[in-house]
C-alpha cells in the first residue's frame, strides 16, 4: 500500500509539472495576441516577381532576413548529416572490428558518437529559431513540417537520454525512424515552401490582394497549392495552431529532461542510470586472459 501510495504522489506531481508547461504555453499564444504580427505582410518587390518576405529598405531587415535564412538552411544540412550518420552505424561498427588497438577503436567509436549526437544537438539548438513569433511572417516557414522535425529531434535527444540505443536495438529502429521523419519533414519543407520556385521570384508568379501565390494567368500549379497551403506567410492560421502545439510538445520534451536529470524519483517511468566509462561495442565484452605466473 504505502508503494502504491508513493507512486500515486509520482505520477500526481508529473501530472501537476506538465499541467505547468500547458499552461505556460498557452500563456506565450495570449501574451503574443494570437500572432497579430502575421498579418503585416508586403507585397511583390516588382511586377511579375514574388515577394513573401517583409521589406528590406532598412539594412537591419535585411540582416535579419538573411540571417533567418542563412540558419534555415543550415539546420536542414545538420539533419541530412545527422540522419546519414545514424544509418551508417553498421559500417563504424564493422570498421570498428578492424582496430588491433583498443585505443583506436575507442576514438574510432566516441567520434562517431560524437558527430552524430552533436549534428542532431546542433539541428535543436538553430531549429529554435523556428519558434520566435517575428520569424512566423518575416520568414515564409513550412507549417507543421518545419517545426515538427524539431519537436521530433527533441524527442530523440530525450530517448537517447532515458535509454541507449547503441546497446539496444529496438530503441535503435526507433531513434532512426523519428530522426529519418525529422529529415523529411524539414528537407521537403525547405524543398518546396521556404525555398520553392513559387517563394522566390521566379518569372510566371504573382501575389494577389490576400497574400497567396498564382501563376501569371491567376491559375494554380503544384508548387502555388503546396506555397499557399504551408507557407507561415501565407496560412497565418495553420502557422498560429502549429506554433501551439509544437510548443507545447518541445515544453514537455524539456520539462521531462529536465526532471529525470534532477529529480528522477519524481517520474513513474524509470530512474536515471548510473554513469559509466565509455567504451567501444566490440571492446567492451573482451575477456581479459588473467595473469598467472609460470612454474618451473
Amino acid at each position: 500500500m504505502e508503494v502504491k501510495g508513493k507512486q500515486g504522489k509520482r505520477e500526481a506531481r508529473t501530472a501537476i509539472i506538465l499541467m505547468m508547461v500547458l499552461v505556460g504555453a498557452v500563456l506565450v499564444g495570449v501574451a503574443t495576441n494570437g500572432f497579430g504580427i502575421l498579418g503585416a505582410r508586403s507585397g511583390p518587390v516588382s511586377a511579375g516577381t514574388v515577394s513573401t518576405l517583409a521589406d528590406s529598405g532598412s539594412i537591419a531587415t535585411g540582416v535579419g532576413i538573411f540571417t533567418e535564412a542563412t540558419i534555415g538552411l543550415m539546420v536542414g544540412i545538420l539533419f541530412i548529416g545527422a540522419f546519414s550518420l545514424q544509418i551508417a552505424r553498421n559500417y563504424f561498427l564493422r570498421t570498428l572490428d578492424k582496430f588491433t588497438l583498443r585505443l583506436g577503436a575507442d576514438i574510432w567509436w566516441l567520434a562517431y558518437i560524437m558527430i552524430r549526437d552533436g549534428l542532431a544537438f546542433g539541428a535543436l539548438l538553430l531549429g529554435f529559431e523556428l519558434f520566435f513569433v517575428g520569424t512566423y511572417g518575416d520568414y515564409p516557414i513550412a507549417v507543421p513540417f518545419m517545426p515538427l522535425a524539431i519537436v521530433l529531434t527533441a524527442a530523440v535527444l530525450v530517448l537517447k537520454l532515458v535509454r541507449d540505443p547503441d546497446e539496444e536495438e529496438k530503441t535503435n529502429r526507433l531513434v532512426s525512424t523519428l530522426l529519418a521523419a525529422a529529415t523529411f519533414f524539414y528537407v521537403f519543407g525547405i524543398l518546396m515552401v521556404t525555398e520553392s520556385i513559387a517563394g522566390y521570384g521566379k518569372a510566371g508568379y504573382l501575389v494577389t490582394s490576400s497574400g497567396a501565390i498564382t501563376t501569371a494567368t491567376g491559375g494554380s500549379d503544384i508548387w502555388t497549392i503546396i506555397y499557399n497551403a504551408f507557407s507561415s506567410t501565407v496560412n497565418t492560421q495553420l502557422a498560429i495552431v502549429t506554433f501551439y502545439v509544437c510548443f507545447t510538445a518541445l515544453s514537455a520534451f524539456a520539462g521531462y529532461a529536465f526532471i529525470y536529470v534532477t529529480k528522477p524519483d519524481l517520474l513513474p517511468f524509470r530512474k536515471a542510470p548510473e554513469t559509466k566509462k565509455a567504451v567501444a561495442p566490440s571492446t567492451r565484452d573482451q575477456a581479459v586472459a588473467p595473469a598467472t605466473d609460470k612454474v618451473n
